[in-house]
């Protein structure tokens, strides 16, 4: 397929989280002989991957229309918007079960839980909207 204009906005995102992926494969971090060693290494990329879409996702939302052309138009702009913060959550997800195998701290897990809910009664507040039955009006 021919790259045109329209698709530079996602494969430039697409390249990213390539890049931060072939990053962590070429320069992991020292193996410390922790029996839970690739268990957090699957983890960090799972949530430094997610912080980069998340980073997109925010900066997609400012609905630049320097932006608009990358994409296609602002509703492709929006779609890839969803899709990056979807993307994120699902790696965050990803991130917060791999993680709580080697939380080696009652305080590391509980801290973890809070941070799990937190996330995902902001996503609740975003979708509330969208529910029929959670609509006030």
């Amino acid at each position: 397929q021919r790259m045109t204009k329209n698709t530079i906005g996602n494969l430039a995102i697409i390249g990213m989280v390539a890049l931060n992926l072939v990053l962590w494969l070429g320069f992991p971090p020292p193996n410390d002989g922790r029996p839970a060693y690739w268990t957090q290494y699957l983890g960090e990329i799972f949530s430094s991957s997610a912080m980069l879409l998340m980073a997109c996702g925010i900066f997609l939302s400012t609905r630049s229309s320097l932006l608009e052309p990358y994409f296609g138009g602002l509703d492709k702009m929006y779609l890839t918007h969803k899709n990056t913060a979807v993307t994120a959550m699902l790696l965050i997800l990803a991130h917060f079960f791999t993680m709580s195998v080697t939380a080696e701290t009652p305080t590391n897990i509980t801290v973890g839980k809070l941070a799990l809910i937190g996330l995902l009664l902001s996503a609740g507040l975003a979708l509330a909207p969208r529910l029929p039955w959670m609509r006030w009006n």
